[in-house]
């Protein structure tokens, strides 16, 4: 009995603090359930709000596609507005067409720049360009054929065999020059060519008239058993481009022949013993490519077979630099040219006496002169007049450098009948300054006097100054009421 009883006070306070621990868990768990809804409720509460504000959201983004359906339809007829009301619209086509004809015709002049360096032409496209800003200029551009004047081929892509994709579109290109321009005004320039292509240039133009306004060629090679077609295609105004390593143009000698107004380069063709009777008009230049010199084996024979050949010919350019002992020396040799006209020419190809390449020229016809540059030259002391240049009675002076300035009045001296003048450039104050030194004295007190006869001086982008022209005037007037001049 006595053991029951010890036994059972340990458990009546384990069971006591059991009870405790009960009770307190009970109360935790009755706390947890409590905070359990309260979280229960309060996710239930913002599962609305979310729907809610998910729902908002689609509506929004309805109203944000109706707002920039709205701005881009706007933007659209502010843009249209713009345009309409853009100064450009209301432009006559008449001064629109100027401005397309200065920025085009510079066609001509970039694609022999290429050619005179020898580099590839790339297509010029700025008719394409300029259709493709809006409908009005498209149909400016289409409707003028003088913006379609300049055609353009790649020799080597005509040689492509097969289906060739950057072929078939150079192709469609030359059809869509052709089909916008008149052929009559239309120039071509073929780019690479050799006698192998011919075909099929004449193949890619497929044109039902030979003639066009003008034709420029690279030649790249020759051979004289495949000559030019002058009845497949010609033209009046023929330029050959040639390299100094391949300077023959045998096979192109009928379009040569055929043409009035020729430019080569580096290389005179074989005259042969018949006159060349269509040629007006012959410009010499150097060789194309990018050589270190720009001079040419070029002397009175040269000159000669020129003359002789060309028997009506009236303007002739000389516009390169001469090989040192190629000028000829000795006795003159005299050749005679009943049409020329016009000569422009280096002045280092007189020699020290005044004869064009040590040859004595007689050009009765011969009234106007261009001095394309003022070389190194020291005329003989006792020279008075240029028998060749004395029915000259006009001279152009291309730009000169200030050290050229004596030797250009030196040569003014030698043209006795000169009446008009026309000088650009630098150093153009420095000149009639030296001028005026001269015509300062009235009566002359100089053998010969620059200018005496002058009634036209035309003057552009020069320095001269005012106080020097109107000393020039005045002096010059002094000079008519003394009877000079």
């Amino acid at each position: 009995m006595a053991e029951s009883s010890s036994l059972q006070a340990p458990n009546r306070v384990m069971l006591e603090k059991s009870l405790k621990i009960l009770d307190e868990i009970n109360a935790l768990v009755a706390d947890y359930e409590a905070r359990d809804e309260s979280l229960s409720r309060r996710e239930d509460q913002l599962r609305g709000q979310l729907k809610d504000t998910e729902f908002e959201r689609i509506q929004l983004k309805d109203m944000l596609k109706e707002a920039k359906s709205s701005l881009t339809r706007m933007e659209r007829n502010v843009h249209r507005l713009k345009c309409v009301l853009s100064p450009m619209r209301t432009m006559p086509s008449e001064i629109l067409l100027r401005i397309f004809y200065h920025i085009i015709l510079q066609g001509d002049a970039y694609m022999r720049g290429l050619l005179e360096n020898w580099l590839p032409i790339e297509p010029l496209t700025t008719p394409v360009l300029l259709g493709s800003v809006c409908s009005h200029w498209r149909a400016v551009v289409k409707q003028n054929a003088k913006l379609w004047d300049y055609i353009h081929i790649g020799a080597p892509l005509t040689l492509s065999v097969g289906q060739n994709e950057e072929k078939d579109r150079h192709l469609r290109r030359i059809r869509h020059w052709m089909g916008f321009g008149h052929q009559d005004r239309q120039s071509i320039f073929i780019d690479e060519y050799t006698p192998t292509a011919k075909s099929h240039v004449y193949t890619a133009f497929r044109s039902t008239s030979p003639s066009w306004k003008s034709i420029t060629i690279a030649i790249g090679g020759d051979d004289p058993s495949i000559p030019w077609e002058i009845e497949k295609m010609r033209a009046s105004d023929v330029s050959i481009y040639a390299l100094q390593a391949c300077p023959d143009i045998d096979s192109i000698m009928p379009l040569l022949r055929y043409a009035s107004q020729l430019t080569l380069t580096g290389t005179l063709p074989r005259w042969g013993d018949t006159p060349w009777a269509s040629l007006r008009s012959l410009s010499l230049l150097p060789f194309s490519g990018n050589n270190e010199t720009l001079f040419l084996e070029f002397g009175a024979q040269e000159l000669r077979g020129i003359l002789n050949a060309a028997v009506c010919l009236e303007n002739l350019m000389l516009d390169f630099y001469v090989t040192h002992g190629t000028v000829g020396t000795g006795n003159r040799e005299q050749v005679g040219h009943q049409t020329l006209r016009h000569l422009s020419f280096r002045l280092h190809h007189l020699q020290n006496d005044g004869y064009l390449f040590g040859m004595q020229v007689t050009a009765p016809q011969l009234r106007h002169i261009t001095v394309i540059a003022v070389d190194e030259i020291e005329f003989d002391e006792g020279l008075v007049q240029i028998e060749a240049f004395q029915n000259v009675t006009s001279v152009t002076i291309d730009p000169i450098k200030v050290h050229e300035v004596p030797i250009t009045v030196q040569f003014l001296r030698y043209l006795p009948k000169v009446t008009s003048i026309d000088v650009q450039g630098q150093n153009v104050d420095a000149l009639f300054t030296l001028i005026n030194g001269f015509y300062a004295h009235a009566p002359p007190i100089y053998s010969t006097v620059p200018l005496l006869k002058l009634t036209k001086v035309t003057i552009e982008n020069a320095d001269i100054r005012g106080k020097t022209l109107i000393k020039m005037l005045e002096a010059r007037l002094a000079q008519l009421e003394g009877g000079f001049g």
